[in-house]
């Protein structure tokens, strides 16, 4: 019997979604406000996640207020997103919206920081 490993959210809907939306930027120095905001709610999310799992005697960089930074970034992506995407030429899929919602929804939960 083969055991499948469970993957998370983050593996299934986001991470793919960033990884276009990473590419657009390297490419095209552009992408929609609404993929940004997945970007930055998975870099954030990914900082908070190595700020506690950290050594005690890191001295790298802090991880902590690099995930605030993406988390604020993620957050006025989404703002932008709701108000210039939601209808007209340049609408934003519907799936992309909510990802985007849920993301900066799951990283606040997570952190506690709304």
């Amino acid at each position: 019997m083969l055991f499948r490993s469970r993957k998370s959210p983050w593996q299934i809907l986001f991470l793919p979604r960033a990884l276009e939306t990473f590419a657009e930027i390297s490419l095209w120095n552009e992408a929609s406000h609404t993929r940004s905001t997945i970007l930055y709610a998975l870099l954030a999310n990914s900082a908070y996640q190595l700020h506690h799992i950290q050594r005690p005697d890191y001295s790298g960089p802090g991880w902590l207020d690099i995930a605030a930074r993406h988390q604020r970034a993620s957050k006025q992506h989404l703002q932008i997103a709701l108000k210039a995407e939601t209808s007209g030429p340049r609408q934003a899929e519907y799936k992309d919206l909510l990802m985007a919602i849920l993301a900066v929804a799951m990283v606040s939960v997570r952190t506690g920081v709304p």
